[in-house]
């Protein structure tokens, strides 16, 4: 393999863990209200209704729906978790994540 081709691979990992560390960091402020007990009810009502629309519009996959509302109905405890998770998991959870709403307070 080239130089170059190896040196672009590098690079483009070195983006894509930037990225996910931007999203773990705009989780932050989520996660801690979920643990201090914090606007839960707000939070898990907003994500639900993200999650609706998603059904809706066919806007996200099934599969991100489906976990998404077994992860809430587990509590807030269980979202703060998968919100923090740094395995494969928790990142293609965070790439679809209901709380986009309140990312951007």
């Amino acid at each position: 393999m080239s130089h170059d081709r190896l040196q672009a691979m590098r690079q483009a990992r070195e983006q894509q863990a930037q990225r996910e560390n931007r999203r773990l960091a705009s989780h932050a402020r989520v996660i801690a209200r979920l643990r201090a007990g914090q606007g839960v009810e707000e939070i898990l009502a907003a994500a639900n209704s993200q999650i609706a629309l998603w059904q809706q519009g066919h806007l996200c996959s099934l599969d991100y729906i489906l976990a998404w509302r077994d992860v809430i109905a587990s509590g807030p405890r269980r979202v703060a978790d998968v919100l923090e998770d740094r395995s494969a998991y928790g990142i293609r959870m965070r790439q679809n994540t209901p709380f986009a709403h309140h990312l951007a307070r």
